[in-house]
């Protein structure tokens, strides 16, 4: 019988035909709690080249975190405006923190709208409100992209969030120096049912390979708990390619920026126990243990998916490849010949390649039937 974790099952009696059958469906979430998107508007009052006030005209809705405001004019600058949302995503204040000057009265508002999240089972984390500090100032940090939105992630989706007050900034968690004996902790409060992965994007600021740096801990509504080492070197590194830790498990996907690959944010897959699938996933945790030189943990992007990886097939002249993400690294592809009696054997030495794994099977074989199931 196949339960929930072993997610995607595909069955290739006949190479023109493909059947998709998902053993538990997954409750499809939005990453936010509400689903109309629409833009906030405002304007701005000017006396004497200062911006004095800045006023909604309208509210917009679906913000996920607070929308990156700006003020265009040909003249005037450094004003810094800030906007603030409500629980349910809705803009409901305009603070303003820098009047800039030399603005004329013409000067427009301008509110960036929501941004969309694509991947209805992968549910985002906003950390907006636990954001304390913008990793674009950080050595070549300026190659980061800027926040404020979601990004896809070898499709996995994060939303990246943007720093309070500046329309330039990538806000991050730094989690702070701490030791084994008095880790410095961080809480993030979630209410997740059918969680199966969690995706991090997580690095560290210095880094010494083999050193553990934290761990991060997942909690469940009715008591289920399970640890992860933050290990440099394995599931963490430098997020600058410098003279700290820039090595990291080859099954760990990354993304870059810069000319010469200067900095990086990489993202790490964290299955749950199979006793958390009958209880809501209530809590994550960062516990640093960091310091410099050994390194301190840093979170970009939480993402809580709710079914199993993405399984994909591929013909390929007279073969088959079969592919899902490396990222975590605990699914394992079994294939049989029928679905009486099945024998499942397990495809040994997958490739990897672009953040996947793949299987390549001749097209001239038997009818096969495929499932990906998670290995405990």
């Amino acid at each position: 019988m196949k339960s929930k974790i072993n997610g995607w099952f595909i069955g290739l009696p006949m190479i023109t035909t493909i059947g998709f059958e998902l053993a538990t469906a997954p409750a499809q979430a939005q990453s936010a709690p509400f689903n109309t998107l629409a833009p906030a508007t405002g304007t701005v009052t000017v006396v004497s080249g200062f911006i004095v006030g800045a006023n909604l005209t309208s509210n917009g809705s679906g913000y996920p975190g607070p929308p990156i405001v700006s003020v265009v004019d040909s003249s005037g600058s450094n004003a810094v405006i800030v906007a603030i949302i409500s629980a349910d995503g809705v803009v409901t204040n305009l603070t303003i923190n820098n009047a800039g000057s030399h603005y004329s009265a013409g000067a427009a508002l301008v509110i960036a709208p929501p941004p969309t999240n694509r991947i209805p089972n992968d549910i985002n984390i906003i950390l907006s409100p636990y954001i304390t500090d913008d990793i674009r100032t950080w050595t070549h940090g300026t190659n980061y992209s800027i926040g404020g939105c979601y990004t896809n992630y070898a499709g996995i989706s994060f939303f990246l969030a943007g720093y309070p007050g500046k329309t330039n900034g990538l806000g991050i968690i730094y989690t702070g120096l701490g030791s084994v004996a008095t880790p410095k902790t961080n809480n993030f409060s979630v209410m997740v049912t059918n969680a199966v992965t969690v995706y991090t994007l997580m690095n560290s600021e210095y880094g010494k390979a083999g050193v553990t740096n934290g761990t991060l801990e997942f909690y469940g509504s009715q008591g289920a708990h399970v640890s992860f080492n933050l290990i440099e070197g394995f599931n963490l590194r430098d997020h600058n390619d410098g003279e700290f830790n820039n090595v990291v498990s080859s099954n760990v996907m990354s993304l870059y920026w810069g000319a010469s690959n200067y900095v990086r944010l990489d993202c790490q897959g964290w299955m749950l126990p199979a006793n958390f699938f009958a209880q809501a996933l209530t809590n994550i945790q960062v516990r640093s243990y960091g310091n410099n030189p050994n390194g301190i943990p840093v979170v970009a992007g939480i993402t809580i998916r709710t079914g199993a990886p993405g399984f994909t097939f591929q013909p390929l002249g007279n073969q088959a490849v079969v592919g899902w993400p490396s990222t975590p690294t605990n699914y394992a592809l079994q294939a049989t010949a029928s679905l009486n009696s099945p024998v499942w054997l397990t495809a040994t030495n997958p490739a990897v390649a672009d953040n996947q794994f793949a299987v390549t099977n001749q097209m001239t074989l038997p009818g096969q039937f495929y499932r990906l199931i998670a290995i405990p």
